[in-house]
C-alpha cells in the first residue's frame, strides 16, 4: 500500500507512519495495545494454510474423528 501511494504522491510519503491497509494498521495497534487486549506484542496472524495445518494438528493430537468433524468447517475468510 505504502509503495503504491508513494509512486502516486513521491516523496510527500515520508513520515506517513500509519499508512497501510486496515488490516496492517489494524495489526499495528494490536502490537503498540497488546498488552491491553491480553496479547504478546510479537504475536503471529495465521493465514489460512496456517490455520488449516494448526486445526489438522489439534484433531490429530486429540484423536478427533474427521468424518464427525472435518477440519475445514473451522476455517472462515
Amino acid at each position: 500500500m505504502q509503495v503504491r501511494i508513494g509512486n502516486i504522491i513521491g516523496s510527500a510519503i515520508e513520515g506517513m507512519n500509519w499508512l497501510g491497509t486496515f488490516h496492517s494498521i489494524g495489526a499495528k495497534l494490536l502490537r503498540i495495545h497488546a498488552e491491553a487486549a491480553n496479547l504478546k506484542s510479537d504475536f503471529t496472524i495465521l493465514d489460512t494454510d496456517d490455520q488449516l495445518k494448526v486445526i489438522k494438528e489439534v484433531i490429530k493430537i486429540l484423536n478427533i474423528d474427521e468424518s464427525v468433524f472435518r477440519h475445514d468447517i473451522f476455517i472462515t475468510n
